[in-house]
């Protein structure tokens, strides 16, 4: 059963869509317990989060509505929003996980229900880096377009906000080192929509078939991009 909390934190709240509220959790963890089910609880802090007092303050809530209902639990999934290194400064998971530690045992003393979590991101986002290559410029080099975009392995980067690695490499391999300034980038569909957060710091002496690179896309560019875009033409009859 999965519960929710209007807790600060993370890159983007969960709890808007999914998990019920500490007094719904309550009927509905009962609900488990007469149907026969094994009760357990859940919760997601929400994506890259990093303040571990989100997961302190979910276990606490999670010990209450134990109390309150009257059942016991035999699991509690901590959830994911595990934060994944976007900036080049590892976040402090360790941290974390023994604010998890401290947490649960504070909650539900020498008795807890076993955790588990589900790492996601902070596991396999430094799985590989994306290269989308500049097909483009335009203003002096203040717009590029790439290769890929938003519909593309890019689609992440359009809600987390731009990641701090980037870097460009020329086609012969070599890392260009100009000072960098922000850039308007947009990917290769006919939607201007198709345009990723405005101010991506590039080196000035990037050019066209440069490649872009973007490190720390393991986990959501592939499994969120559309496999394929189709192109629908409507001709109108009098």
């Amino acid at each position: 059963m999965r519960f929710a909390l209007p807790v600060a934190g993370a890159a983007y709240d969960f709890g808007s869509k999914f998990g019920a509220s500490p007094e719904e959790a309550i009927a509905l963890l009962q609900r488990v317990a007469v149907a026969g089910w094994t009760p357990a609880l859940c919760f997601h802090p929400g994506t890259q989060c990093e303040d571990a007092a989100a997961w302190v303050q979910y276990i606490h809530a999670a010990k209450e509505i134990v109390a309150a209902s009257g059942v016991s639990i035999a699991r509690l999934n901590v959830g994911g929003g595990f934060a994944a290194n976007r900036d080049g400064q590892a976040p402090d998971l360790d941290k974390v996980f023994a604010a998890i530690n401290q947490a649960t045992t504070e909650a539900f003393g020498s008795e807890p229900p076993q955790l588990i979590c589900e790492p996601g991101r902070a596991m396999v986002s430094e799985a590989f880096t994306l290269a989308a290559r500049i097909k483009g410029m335009r203003r002096g080099g203040e717009v590029l377009f790439l290769n890929d975009g938003i519909y593309g392995g890019l689609v992440d980067i359009r809600d987390m906000g731009l990641p701090g690695r980037v870097e460009v490499v020329s086609s012969a391999g070599r890392h260009r080192a100009g000072d960098r300034r922000p850039r308007v980038v947009f990917g290769p569909t006919c939607d201007s929509l198709d345009r990723l957060p405005d101010g991506l710091p590039l080196p000035d002496d990037a050019e066209t078939g440069d490649y872009v690179l973007f490190p720390g896309l393991g986990a959501y560019s592939s499994a969120m991009s559309t496999s394929s875009m189709v192109m629908v033409s409507l001709t109108w009859r009098r």
